[in-house]
């Protein structure tokens, strides 16, 4: 028996008691909390890797327009290329995640391309003499904050989704976002245009899908 500061007898628990309780803390290895919070400190580091897989491919696009013969052509095929990779959609992690020397010296990288891009578009006289690099940077970031397409080979695999049970996706409306998608990239693209504006592609939204999209699921 011990003594606290107000003189009252203060009785130790034994061993097995003092066990039991270790057991029921939430922060105790092996409870419901520790187990549901293990994967957190490893999930800057997930993020780091997934933006560094995602800025590797857009700087091979990068070198890619570059080498296409057409500016104009070059231009346009490193933006629909980004924005299917979704390379901006960790932009929202921004100060967030641990950056690493790989993925700053990939984004300097990147960055250097774009404007090399840019100025060739601007120097070939389609591109809008008011557009920098980084109106590009930006109009690929809006595009990318969207849900990865479903069984999109050009999405970075994390093993451990495969183990979470996922609602079916509806094909038809995968294909009308994909859609509506293509013509809204090709809105933008007519805005960086200094010339007159192409034909959209695909065809006019369906009203009923937009609608519908939040009908309840029986």
């Amino acid at each position: 028996m011990t003594w606290s500061c107000s003189r009252r007898p203060v009785t130790s628990s034994p061993p097995r008691a003092r066990a039991r309780r270790s057991r029921r803390s939430p922060s105790a290895p092996g409870s419901a909390w520790a187990r549901s919070t293990a994967g957190t400190a490893a999930r800057p580091n997930c993020c780091s890797a997934c933006a560094c897989w995602r800025w590797t491919k857009a700087l091979a696009a990068a070198d890619d327009a570059l080498q296409a013969s057409d500016p104009w052509a070059g231009l346009e095929g490193y933006i629909r290329t980004c924005i299917e990779l979704r390379s901006g959609a960790l932009a929202s992690l921004a100060g967030q995640i641990e950056t690493t020397a790989e993925m700053r010296s990939t984004a300097r990288r990147s960055m250097a391309r774009m404007e090399e891009i840019v100025a060739r578009a601007h120097r070939d006289g389609r591109l809008r003499a008011d557009v920098t690099a980084l109106d590009i940077s930006w109009l690929i970031e809006q595009f990318s904050r969207r849900s990865p397409d479903p069984g999109d080979p050009k999405e970075p695999k994390d093993p451990k989704e495969s183990k979470v049970p996922k609602e079916p996706v509806d094909p038809a409306m995968l294909a009308e976002e994909r859609n509506v998608r293509s013509r809204l990239v090709a809105i933008a693209l007519d805005g960086l245009r200094s010339g007159p504006a192409q034909a959209l592609p695909g065809r006019p939204p369906s009203r009923a899908r937009y609608v519908n999209r939040w009908s309840r699921k029986s």
